[in-house]
């Protein structure tokens, strides 16, 4: 591994350091070594044998150059290693070999090596070099004293002949050092060369040396190139400082086509030994141009043309140098320049073709840099950028992408961060424009990269300018009504993309978007739930046999094979839970939920019915798993914000949030509730299982003290009854009676916390004695005080509804119930009936309610609790459960004698609890309690008249004493002795003439 080589000779060199650097005194172990190069090779570790001898030989064996401190004892490079280990000298050589510490020879150095030459000459054998390894030693040992001969030479000698010499030996010294990778012999050439063009500080008439200078630099480019790596920067600034002068004389048009102005140009300078007249940048720029020659623009040109030419490395290289020059380039705020961006492009084109392996490296350095450049704060600039990157686009997309690539996503993700990050519209707007043309023309290349593409459009959704918003959106609306068979067609992922792009148009401001966008979801559910995504497989059918098998009948009979093929083409996709298809149902459904909270009433109207259409149209291609993750994941969470901000506390709200608050509930909370009962109830027989759960949601909202919730709560749960009774098994049943049970125990209205209100308060006289005690009532208009009389209210209401819905049940299944569920319904109504009864006749109770009311007296009578506090739930109760008895006694023959022998029960307990309460009440209340009272004994005695005989027989006897008092009481009604004398005259008289 290439990885494990470069770091373990990082980790010899960090050994050679710490076990010969006087200064380092605590020395690395063996085994802190190992451990340091733990699992470098791929995750695995080296030998230990081998890293054993490796440590041996580092610690006792400095390296040292010949020469260090001034003793032989190194070994000397051509007869022995300097290690001792030929694979450790590998890996050195990929460091530099023997440059592990560079030093000029001096003086005495020098002398001694002739000497020791003169010596051994007549024993010296001379070979010729044959390769590399024979060239560096001489090189590193020469390159110094050569490069400072050369430098001061060619700086004060005018000679053409020399100075021509001098070109030479710097140019064949690059191009000797470059193989060899010798970096830093290339870069001090490199920049010396650069340095001796002058270009840095351009003046007038300057001498033909420094053309000739600057046409070496160029041959090095061209000749040496595929071994320049990072010294392409010192060759393309110098290209660019040319340029730069260039622009003085006009000879380019870069910056005048971007509207730029002039770069101005340095002072001039003098030049050694020869004396300057100032003259005008022009003037200067035209002097350099004649003495570098027409030919050298030509160069230039081929420079760029050849970077086809380099290696893969190499190219690479290039690239990032052109980049790094660029942006210095543009670092001016005042007057950036733009030659190095137009060549980016120039190159850029001319290694398009290459292996795309290749080109995706050159392109992960050009997509940052134009990333970068599109956000330039000089609109100009940033806009050649994105229209230089649209040119290029444009010719990468006439190529075809490769399968399980995607080059065209990572090609197209540098538009994707400019249009997150740029705060001028005018290149957002270009961007929109761009990837729109790229669509319209190469709509079947794009592959992989309608992601990125889908990513532009969602930033574009949420941009303030509303124009931009419009113009994104018409393309995504051509892109789905006419191009989304190429959206999946290479990557069934993107499918989520336009989803998600789609959703962010919907949250758009622009109401026309949003509503466009949301029908276009549903237009995306339909082609996923016909398959038309390639990834998404149809699970088997039962069609009766498998395929194999119907392959073989298709050998045997041609018609038969062709129906068949027929039925499996129509089959439909079951969807599961399965990840795959919970990541591409998901997004949408949920998107669309999501949108519900709109504060736009017709944007919430319209992705409530979206999302339920779907859910019903396709609800039948999904599996009960399936339908359990929708349930708790999209459509439940649809109230949690409702149930979290809508407390009891909203009843008190101020008038502009109530607007807010009521709009939810009144018209997207209400709708959307009836809708998940009616989606509920339409797939039941697939959604028995989620039955308890949906039982326990409604119930939830029963049991809120808001009584807008509660009421919507009840009016669902009543939905939900009427909607399932005719095919709700036993089972399920006892469920639901069991939610109703809870719902009533739960809501049950108590007077206690709001009689805790009453407080005594101590009394004192004037001399601080204790007098007594009086009561202090606290508010019930605002705090504590009105949130409880608020939860009261709420409870009562919820009663009285809670006893409708069940009435409205039987009602409306009583010939299908068992008598089981009967007799369930009336102990709930019974119940209803006798604790309101109880509450309303607690005598003590009601006066301090009412001395409550009282005390608040800013308190309306209609918010206020009336006297008694539940003798509407008490009669509605009463009437409810009084004729479910009734219709059960007259249609209860089939029933048997236990069941109907307890209805009878009910029946008369009822009616004689009320025969009780109007002897021992009468009188006592008010004329509109009585009233009632008289009213529910009337119908008491009226169904006790109407009891079978056997049933009137079993409980005559106490009958018979109740109806003897009411006969003796003062307050008795003529209507309710008319009722008492037909008792006796038809039932009770008839029983003791038959008894004689």
């Amino acid at each position: 591994n290439t990885d494990a080589a470069y770091v373990f000779a990082y980790s010899v060199i960090m050994l050679q350091t710490d076990a010969h650097n006087d200064q380092v005194k605590q020395k690395m172990t063996l085994e802190e070594f190992k451990k340091n190069n733990r699992g470098i090779n791929e995750e695995k570790d080296l030998p230990e044998e081998f890293l054993t001898e490796i440590y041996q030989n580092v610690v006792t064996n400095e390296f040292k150059l010949k020469g260090d401190d001034g003793d032989d004892v190194s070994v000397e490079v051509e007869t022995k290693s300097r290690s001792g280990l030929p694979g450790l000298d590998a890996i050195l050589n990929v460091f530099g070999g023997s440059q592990t510490k560079k030093l000029e020879p001096n003086e005495e150095q020098i002398r001694q090596t002739h000497e020791e030459m003169k010596e051994k000459g007549t024993a010296t054998k001379w070979l010729t070099a044959a390769g590399s390894e024979d060239i560096r030693p001489m090189l590193e040992v020469a390159w110094a004293p050569l490069l400072g001969a050369v430098s001061v030479a060619f700086e004060e000698s005018d000679d053409e002949s020399i100075t021509s010499l001098c070109m030479d030996a710097l140019y064949f010294v690059i191009k000797v050092a470059a193989p060899l990778e010798m970096e830093t012999v290339r870069d001090a050439f490199l920049t010396s060369l650069a340095k001796a063009t002058h270009l840095h500080m351009p003046v007038m008439n300057m001498h033909a040396k420094r053309g000739e200078a600057f046409k070496t630099l160029l041959n090095v480019a061209l000749d040496a190139g595929n071994h320049l790596n990072t010294g392409w920067k010192t060759v393309l600034t110098s290209i660019s400082q040319y340029e730069r002068v260039c622009e003085q004389q006009g000879k380019t048009a870069t910056d005048d086509m971007l509207g730029m102005p002039m770069t101005p140009t340095m002072t001039p300078k003098k030049e050694r030994f020869k004396k300057k007249v100032p003259m005008s940048p022009a003037q200067v720029s035209a002097s350099i141009i004649d003495t570098f020659g027409p030919s050298t623009t030509a160069n230039i040109v081929l420079v760029f043309e050849s970077s086809s030419n380099l290696s893969s490395t190499a190219v690479v290289h290039f690239v990032k140098a052109l980049c790094e020059v660029s942006s210095q380039e543009l670092e001016s705020k005042v007057s950036p320049r733009v030659y190095s961006l137009t060549k980016i492009v120039e190159v850029a084109h001319y290694n398009m073709n290459r292996v795309r392996i290749v080109w995706s490296r050159i392109w992960a350095i050009l997509a940052d840099f134009f990333i970068f450049v599109g956000c330039h704060p000089t609109l100009n600039v940033a806009m050649y950028a994105i229209d230089a990157l649209r040119q290029l686009a444009m010719k990468f997309l006439e190529r075809d992408e490769l399968a399980n690539y995607t080059f065209q996503n990572e090609f197209l993700k540098p538009f994707v961060l400019v249009m997150r990050q740029s705060k001028a519209v005018e290149i957002r707007e270009l961007i929109i424009r761009c990837v729109s043309q790229f669509i319209l023309a190469r709509v079947s290349n794009v592959k992989s990269g309608w992601k990125s593409m889908f990513m532009v459009f969602t930033a574009a959704a949420s941009d303030e300018n509303r124009q931009l918003v419009a113009l994104a959106f018409s393309t995504i609306e051509k892109i789905v009504r006419e191009y989304f068979s190429h959206v999946t067609e290479t990557e069934t992922a993107t499918f989520t993309d336009c989803v998600n792009c789609l959703i962010a148009f919907a949250n758009s401001s622009l109401s026309d978007v949003s509503l466009n966008a949301i029908a276009f979801l549903r237009f995306c559910a339909l082609k996923l739930a016909e398959g038309e995504l390639g990834e998404l497989e149809a699970p088997p059918e039962e069609l009766g046999k498998s395929p194999e098998e119907h392959k073989q009948a298709s050998q045997e009979e041609e018609e038969d094979s062709q129906a068949l093929n027929k039925t499996l083409s129509q089959r439909t996709i079951l969807f599961t839970d399965k990840d795959v298809h919970l990541y591409f149902w998901f997004p949408l459904l949920a998107g669309l939920s999501e949108l519900t909270f709109d504060t736009r009433q017709e944007i919430r109207h319209t992705s409530l019915e979206v999302l339920f259409d779907i859910l019903d149209y396709h609800g039948s291609t999904f599996t009960i798993d399936f339908w359990v993750r929708i349930f708790n994941s999209i459509l439940f969470p649809i109230f949690d914000q409702v149930r979290m901000e809508v407390t009891e506390i909203t009843t008190f709200v101020s008038d502009s949030d109530r607007s807010k608050v009521d709009a939810w509930l009144y018209e997207t909370c209400t709708n959307c509730l009836q809708h998940v009962i009616d989606l509920f109830t339409k797939f039941y027989a697939e959604l028995t299982p989620l039955l308890p759960q949906l039982v326990d949601f409604v119930c939830g909202f029963v049991k809120r003290n808001h009584e807008n919730l509660a009421a919507m709560g009840v009016e669902a749960f009543t939905r939900l009854l009427l909607a399932i009774g005719d095919q709700v098994a036993e089972k399920e049943l006892d469920y639901v009676f069991e939610g109703l049970r809870n719902a009533l125990s739960e809501t049950r209205p108590s007077l206690q916390p709001l009689l805790s209100s009453l407080e005594d308060e101590p009394v004192s006289e004037a001399n601080g004695n204790v007098q007594g005690a009086r009561r202090r009532a606290k508010s019930l208009i605002e705090g504590p005080g009105a949130r409880k009389l608020a939860a009261v209210k709420c409870k009562i209401s919820v009663q009285i509804l809670l006893a409708k819905c069940i009435g409205q049940f039987y009602s409306a299944f009583k010939t299908k119930l068992e008598s089981k569920s009967k007799l369930v319904l009336l102990e709930l109504l019974k119940g209803v009936a006798k604790k309101s009864k109880a509450v309303n006749l607690d005598i003590e109770q009601r006066a301090r309610l009412m001395a409550l009311m009282q005390a608040n007296g800013d308190l309306q009578s209609s918010s206020g609790l009336p006297d008694p506090p539940l003798l509407e739930v008490e009669k509605q109760s009463f009437h409810i459960c009084l004729s479910v008895l009734m219709d059960i006694v007259e249609t209860g023959d089939a029933l048997g004698d236990k069941v109907m022998n307890d209805v009878a029960d009910v029946l008369l307990e009822l009616s004689l609890g009320e025969l009780k309460t109007f002897l021992e009440t009468s009188g006592k209340f008010g004329n509109d309690e009585c009233s009632y009272r008289r009213e529910i004994l009337e119908h008491s005695l009226k169904a006790v008249l109407d009891l079978p005989e056997s049933l009137f027989k079993r409980n005559i006897i106490p009958l018979f004493t109740k109806l003897s008092d009411l006969i003796k009481c003062e307050n008795s009604t003529p209507q309710i002795l008319h009722i008492t004398s037909k008792i006796f005259s038809e039932r009770i008289l008839k029983f003791i003439n038959t008894a004689l």
